[in-house]
């Protein structure tokens, strides 16, 4: 297999808001290098500490699926 992982991040110089915001965007590339087909998982995950400004903050929680 090989995977293509891009990391964009949204940096608007003009938009402060925007390019303060501890946001990053992922797209993945998953392509065999045998050409037979193979099931694939990726799991990515982040602690929530990156987000907050104490640890004792509360922060909510989601999980995507995507595909089958």
């Amino acid at each position: 297999m090989h995977v293509t992982l891009t990391f964009a991040s949204p940096m608007l110089p003009d938009d402060l808001e925007i390019l303060t915001r501890p946001v990053t965007y992922l797209t993945w590339e998953v392509r065999s290098r045998d050409g037979a087909p193979h099931a694939v998982s990726i799991f990515d995950s982040t602690s929530s500490e990156l987000v907050v400004n104490k640890p004792d903050q509360k922060v909510e929680c989601t999980r995507e699926t995507m595909g089958s």
